[in-house]
């Protein structure tokens, strides 16, 4: 790993993506995100310059990390898993040569890249093609909308499991608090019991995680997108690729920034959803009290 990343130059701050990984009791590092680049535009030094590497000097280097849900076999009650990927992805606006580490704890994101990018395939044709400079740099822009589209895709799903879970934790204890208090029944006892309260508190640690994971990937593909406009606007990009790429790059722009507000809107419904679970905790704990109180009232009136 130490050979490869010092052959290609790969920048440092890399491994700060990658030490979250392994096998861990318990997760470390679980909410450490961003990007972190170092581009060079301008002409360098010729010391710096590897002709017999496709390396002009003139470098596009980026590292980010992103996070998505993927289904889990691990638990039966919790069948989701919060999952990260590492990306480093150098790109020569000279010589259209590019560089990509990805880390995953599976294979799926090489799977996909591997699919794009086959012959026949049905995906964007910019992920296939290599010819020239500026069709090096549109594969670029479509690569990273893979990685982006996964970090989007479950989120939806995710939070669906928790909302029906809970409603069907808890529909019976509220239906019976609608009750006529002389309508009360020993039965009722089974209906919140110590398993009803710990489920309900497990749904809302898990869903706690959600709102920082979200942040993150937000920010993440917030300084992507801000980024990459930067070096399209810079008078250092070579006129081959800002001439030939204005279409794809508009597209990118527009990708990225509909991934962030779908995102803000999971969001948003992650807020509502622990509002409703913080209250159907409170329920569950009170509702021996007030199974209590029901019966004392109900002996009152005889």
């Amino acid at each position: 790993m130490v050979a490869a990343l010092t052959h290609h130059q790969v920048m440092a701050s890399f491994l700060d993506f990658i030490f979250p990984f392994g096998m861990q009791e318990y997760p470390q590092d679980f909410y450490f995100s961003g990007l972190r680049e170092e581009t060079a535009l301008q002409s360098l030094p010729q010391g710096l310059v590897i002709p017999k590497l496709g390396r002009s000097g003139r470098e596009i280097r980026v590292c980010y990390n992103l996070k998505s849900v993927e289904t889990s076999k691990s638990s039966r009650e919790w069948p989701w898993s919060i999952r990260q990927t590492a990306v480093y992805h150098s790109f020569d606006v000279e010589t259209g040569k590019s560089f990509w580490i990805v880390v995953k704890g599976s294979e799926l994101i090489k799977d996909r890249i591997q699919e794009a990018t086959r012959k026949g395939s049905n995906s964007s044709p910019e992920l296939r093609s290599f010819e020239t400079t500026a069709q090096a740099f549109n594969s670029t822009l479509a690569t990273h909308l893979v990685l982006c589209d996964w970090c989007d895709e479950e989120w939806r799903w995710y939070l669906k499991y928790p909302e029906e879970r809970l409603q069907d934790a808890t529909r019976r204890g509220l239906a019976i608090i609608d009750r006529d208090p002389t309508d009360m029944r020993m039965a009722d006892d089974d209906v919140f019991t110590f398993k009803n309260l710990q489920l309900v508190q497990d749904f809302k640690e898990k869903t706690n995680e959600v709102a920082p994971v979200l942040e993150a990937n937000i920010d993440s593909l917030t300084e992507m997108k801000e980024h990459y406009q930067q070096i399209f606007n810079s008078r250092d990009l070579p006129e081959d690729i800002k001439a030939n790429c204005k279409s794809e790059f508009a597209q990118f722009e527009k990708r990225v920034s509909g991934i962030i507000t779908h995102l803000q809107r999971q969001k948003l419904r992650t807020a509502i959803l622990q509002t409703l679970l913080g209250d159907r905790k409170s329920f569950v704990s009170l509702f021996p009290n007030i199974r209590i109180s029901r019966q004392i009232h109900i002996v009152g009136m005889y």
